[in-house]
Parts: C-alpha cells; structure tokens; sequence
C-alpha cells in the first residue's frame, strides 16, 4: 500500500488529520460519523474488521473513485 490516514474521533465524527497517498488532502476533508461504513463500525464496537471484497459489503462507503477501502 502506498496511501494511509490517521483519523481521530471528535465530536462523534472520525477526522482524518493526516493522510500520505495520491488522494491526502481529499481524505483530510472526509468525516465519518460513528456507526457509519465499515470504519465508523470499526470504531464503535472498538474491533477491526476484515473484509476481503468491499464492493460486497453493503457497509462499505465508497468515496474516492477506484479506491476499495474506507
């Protein structure tokens, strides 16, 4: 992988503050309520989720085009 972010929970919303990759700075303006996509779950319920095709879970919330991760 050559794109990753840190996201941080404020205000119960996940804030990217940092982010490395061809899209960083569109990935710093998203936020994320709790509860919501596959990393608003993730959060929630404080465990990792393991997904092997995005595309198939109806909790994954696509936001940059071909990107298949939260």
């Amino acid at each position: 992988f050559s794109d990753g972010a840190i996201g941080l929970v404020e205000d119960q919303h996940i804030h990217f503050r940092y982010a490395i990759g061809e899209n960083a700075l569109e990935v710093m303006q998203f936020l994320i309520p709790v509860g919501e996509g596959l990393t608003g779950k993730a959060v929630k319920d404080g465990k990792p989720i393991n997904v092997s095709d995005t595309r198939l879970d109806n909790r994954y919330r696509k936001q940059i085009g071909t990107t298949l991760s939260e």
